[in-house]
């Protein structure tokens, strides 16, 4: 007797749903992204997605729950690519802190960026109380919680790591919107100049602290 190795129907059905959601999913991060919150409908979405409003509809039922699934997508793909990308730049003459700009002058410099996704939705979301709004939010914080991390990574006790990754967050943010704005690609470059001045000047008072402590011996002595 023939074994049937199928899938049941509904395993199918369950995984077609899925792919289709992915897709939709994937298509409308890509529009919204490239054309703006504001000027794309759900009409727009469906057509690129090669979809029906009602399949479209069936996986989100309103437009502001497809975004709001949109930029919680990007935040975890964008997120990882630049952490990755961060990663393997960190070594040699690199410090962690300092291939986060080295990462924005990669983006920067490609035919991709259209600015942060998340400063972009801040911009075109009607108000804060958007449910889209929670996404940008959650990323912004996530942003500031890895830089801390490297902060930390690199020996600074926590304030000193907390100040420094403002610090940070804000020259990252200043880059974005100035090469966004005014087209200006070597705003990473440039920050990432700014950066390791600030890095440095860290560096030295933390060793001052250090070695000013009673008993310690300073290296140069």
């Amino acid at each position: 007797m023939a074994v049937n190795t199928n899938p049941p129907h509904y395993i199918a059905r369950g995984r077609r749903r899925a792919r289709t959601h992915e897709h939709i999913l994937e298509v409308s991060a890509d529009l919204l992204y490239r054309s703006g919150i504001q000027q794309v409908s759900m009409d727009d979405v469906a057509a690129a997605a090669g979809v029906t409003k009602a399949t479209l509809y069936k996986h989100f039922e309103s437009k502001d729950k497809l975004v709001s699934a949109c930029l919680t997508e990007v935040d975890r793909k964008h997120f990882d690519w630049f952490v990755d990308q961060a990663a393997k730049r960190t070594g040699g003459s690199a410090s962690a802190l300092q291939a986060i700009f080295l990462v924005l002058d990669q983006w920067f410099n490609s035919s991709a960026f259209k600015g942060c996704a998340f400063i972009n939705a801040a911009i075109q979301l009607p108000n804060q109380l958007h449910p889209a709004y929670l996404a940008v939010l959650n990323h912004k914080q996530r942003t500031r919680e890895w830089l801390l991390s490297l902060a930390l990574a690199e020996g600074f006790d926590g304030p000193t790591a907390r100040r420094l990754s403002s610090y940070l967050m804000i020259l990252m943010e200043g880059a974005i919107i100035t090469a966004l704005v005014q087209n200006d690609l070597d705003a990473g470059r440039q920050a990432g100049e700014a950066a390791a001045i600030l890095v440095e000047r860290y560096q030295s008072q933390h060793l001052r602290d250090r070695y000013e402590q009673p008993g310690q011996i300073r290296p140069d002595a």
